[in-house]
């Protein structure tokens, strides 16, 4: 009885405690909502925006600065008043899939502080701290590590006009 337990119970074990969907990133509550043709005009396939989280003068989050990384020539950046802690987002308009979102964070030693990676062009960012980059056309995969897990991403959705983030 006790060892048609252990064949039971073994293997089960085994399972539940390999896997695989470990995310390194710090868990964060988001919940904003952008409008496509005010906050985020000219938000088209192929191109990233940044959101970086803000703090006030009493150093609490209370806005975000929206930028579009190497085109504030046509788009210039602008503050939101929305709550966003964390590293910030990256939301990129895939061709195909339509808009995915990405926490800024790097998966390489994630919970250390100051570790939110930089998009250099409109198809990678870069960590300044490992030096890993993240390719946002492959889902945030990595492409020069020493990070090996894509960005994190999170869930969006498009209700009319507006684009909605929540995890």
């Amino acid at each position: 009885m006790i060892r048609r337990f252990f064949l039971i119970i073994t293997p089960l074990i085994v399972l539940f405690a390999c896997r695989k969907d470990f995310d390194p990133v710090p868990y964060i509550p988001i919940d904003l909502t952008f409008s496509l043709n005010g906050d985020l005009n000219g938000f088209t396939p192929g191109i990233v925006v940044q959101i970086t989280p803000r703090k006030d003068s009493n150093g609490v989050y209370s806005s975000v600065l929206v930028e579009f990384p190497g085109l504030e020539n046509k788009y210039p950046s602008h503050i939101q008043y929305k709550r966003l802690i964390g590293n910030g987002l990256y939301l990129y308009y895939h061709p195909i899939e339509g808009i995915i979102v990405f926490d800024r964070t790097c998966t390489h030693n994630a919970r250390e502080e100051y570790n939110a990676t930089r998009c250099t062009d409109q198809s990678k960012a870069v960590c300044p701290v490992c030096g890993s980059e993240f390719f946002f056309a492959t889902g945030g995969s990595t492409i020069k590590g020493p990070a090996d897990m894509p960005l994190t991403i999170y869930q969006s959705a498009i209700n009319g006009n507006l684009l909605v983030i929540r995890n």
